[in-house]
């Protein structure tokens, strides 16, 4: 979640668009699972990044090492919940999704 919120942080510094900037964060609860969204109106990815966005020490940013969304997506999975990349409209920010169970498995 603090990757998620410092990266649509960094998105909304970087843009220079002359709109009000928000991020938005979003809690549902969709039977089994808990969604939450964190929701940046930026600059979006672009298209050639957005297949391996979740790839380790792949980033498009000028600084990081390009681990935190791998991280995220690996902690995720070992707790048995996903996470998602979508985007609003062409260009205009980035929606991350976690789905997260209310209960684990039982093996």
């Amino acid at each position: 979640m603090h990757d998620l919120l410092n990266n649509a942080i960094q998105s909304l510094k970087r843009s220079e668009r002359s709109i009000a900037k928000q991020i938005q964060i979003l809690l549902h609860h969709d039977g089994s699972k808990v969604l939450l969204s964190v929701i940046d109106n930026g600059d979006g990815i672009p298209d050639e990044h957005q297949n391996s966005l979740f790839d380790l020490l792949d980033s498009n940013k000028s600084s990081g090492l390009g681990i935190g969304l791998w991280l995220c997506r690996h902690i995720m999975t070992k707790h048995h919940a996903e996470i998602n990349f979508d985007h609003p409209a062409e260009g205009l920010g980035a929606v991350f999704t976690l789905k997260i169970p209310l209960k684990q498995p039982t093996n």
